[in-house]
C-alpha cells in the first residue's frame, strides 16, 4: 500500500470515527432528554434503556460508516477503471501514430531515388 493509500485509508477511518462519536453523542444527549421525561423509572430501568439506546445507535452509525466507506471505494474503483481505459486508448492512439509515422517514413524513403 502506497504512502498516498496509507493516507486516505486514516483520513477515511478517522472521518468514520468522527462520524460516529458525533452520532453517539447525540445519541446520548435524546436519551438523557428522554430518561429525563420519564417519571416512574427505576435506576436500573433507566440505565438498561440508555445502554439499549446506546448500543442501537452504535450499530446504526456503524452500518452508516460501513456504507460510506463501500460507496467511497466502488467510486475510487470506477475512477480507477475510467483512468486505466484512458491510459489504454491513448496507448492505442499513441502505437497507431508511431506505426503511421513508421509506415509514412519507409514509403517516403522508398519513394526517393
Amino acid at each position: 500500500m502506497s504512502t498516498e493509500e496509507q493516507a486516505a485509508r486514516g483520513l477515511a477511518d478517522l472521518e468514520a470515527y468522527l462520524y460516529q462519536e458525533a452520532h453517539l453523542s447525540a445519541a446520548r444527549l435524546r436519551v438523557a432528554a428522554f430518561l429525563a421525561q420519564s417519571d416512574g423509572l427505576s435506576h436500573r430501568q433507566k440505565r438498561d434503556i440508555e445502554e439499549w439506546y446506546l448500543d442501537e445507535q452504535k450499530y446504526v452509525a456503524g452500518t452508516v460508516t460501513q456504507h460510506i466507506a463501500d460507496s467511497i471505494a466502488q467510486a475510487d474503483s470506477a475512477r480507477r477503471r475510467s483512468s486505466l481505459q484512458w491510459i489504454r486508448w491513448l496507448l492505442v492512439a499513441v502505437t497507431a501514430l508511431t506505426l503511421l509515422t513508421f509506415v509514412g517514413t519507409v514509403l517516403l524513403a522508398a519513394t526517393r531515388p
